[in-house]
């Protein structure tokens, strides 16, 4: 489906450059309607029901005067200005893909059509990252992360950790974060696929990612329910070949079903005596609690080392755990040094 974009603008000139640059860019995805006139303009939109009116501040246009299915911004000179005369806003001057951005943000909010759990899936696979706490399993799952895009794959890093940020690992363009997505999912007001589309960010190594909420309370709305939608809208999206999930482990249901929704679970673990002690104990509590599942969770469990010392470390020796190897201990380093580093080692060739 093709979005029906209707540009309004005064100077000819400006107009025509616009309207053909976003025409040539996403002809697959837009079709655009140039308009210098008013009135031409707001009889278009209800003859061809054009989905989205973008309008320069030369004219006084309210959304009030559009049909309830348009959406509307208007044209604006600075990326500063998030909104103009009660209207949303999109900064023309702006690369062209930040530009299409703006304007499925605009569109999502008028369409109402949400992925459910019955969307196509295509081949996308779910690795799950987590660990018990400071023994680098975020990094770990950057590290995968940029490990894919690397050898081709589109692949999607996803924090749910309660604290987290994807922002310490990637930096891409956009000014859309994790705070738009969560108003999305739960007003259930807009095409929650459209508005992930809209609000990814990709990092100039491959990884695409979502910048981290403006306040984490936002992030604290979601619950499980919400957290399965996002999930399986992006699965359906059929955009990504890899989800790399960065997540707080867990033992209540609500984490049990996360967990049912990914193909694997890498637990990173640092071999000292307490954390394998700890992660001991929860792998016997994860053997009874699976006896009751028909899809067992340790089935899924691969250990993975990271911050090892053969001086100070330990590797856990139970048959029931599967290691898939280490990662050593990087001294005098920072995050981006590290997560490369790591990348480039071959632990990760072994998941699925």
């Amino acid at each position: 489906m093709k979005i029906k974009l209707g540009v309004l603008e005064s100077d000819i000139t400006l107009l025509n450059r616009f309207s053909t640059a976003l025409a040539t860019k996403f002809s697959d995805k837009l079709e655009v309607y140039s308009f210098s006139n008013l009135e031409k303009a707001l009889s278009s939109v209800e003859s061809t029901r054009i989905d989205v009116l973008l309008a320069s501040l030369d004219y006084e246009i309210s959304s009030d005067m559009l049909p309830k299915t348009c959406g509307f911004a208007y044209m604006v000179d600075s990326k500063d200005i998030k909104s103009i005369r009660e209207e949303h806003a999109i900064c023309r001057f702006q690369k062209i893909d930040l530009i299409y951005k703006d304007i499925l943000s605009v569109f999502s909010e008028k369409e109402s059509i949400v992925a459910g759990e019955n969307g196509f899936w295509g081949n996308c696979k779910l690795i799950m990252f987590t660990g018990l706490g400071g023994t680098g399993a975020s990094t770990a799952a950057a590290a995968c992360a940029l490990n894919f895009a690397a050898r081709g794959k589109r692949v999607l890093y996803l924090n749910l950790e309660k604290y987290g940020s994807a922002d310490v690992f990637f930096n891409g363009e956009g000014q859309f974060t994790m705070s738009d997505i969560v108003y999305s999912i739960k007003s259930r007001k807009s095409n929650l696929s459209l508005k992930l589309e809209s609000s990814v960010k990709h990092d100039n190594r491959g990884v695409y990612y979502f910048s981290r909420p403006n306040l984490v309370l936002d992030f604290l709305e979601l619950k499980t329910e919400d957290l399965k939608l996002l999930i399986n809208t992006l699965k359906a999206s059929a955009q990504y070949d890899y989800i790399i999930v960065d997540k707080d482990f867990g033992l209540s249901e609500d984490d049990f079903a996360i967990c049912d929704m990914v193909q694997e679970i890498i637990m990173v673990a640092d071999g000292a005596e307490i954390s394998n002690l700890k992660l001991i104990r929860v792998f016997e509590a994860l053997k009874i609690i699976d006896q009751e599942k028909d899809h067992p969770l340790t089935k899924k469990i691969k250990l993975l080392y990271n911050r090892f010392s053969n001086k100070t470390g330990q590797i856990i020796e139970n048959e029931d755990i599967t290691g898939i190897g280490g990662i050593p201990r990087f001294e005098h380093a920072n995050t981006q040094q590290i997560i490369t580093q790591i990348s480039g080692m071959a632990v990760f060739n072994l998941l699925v």
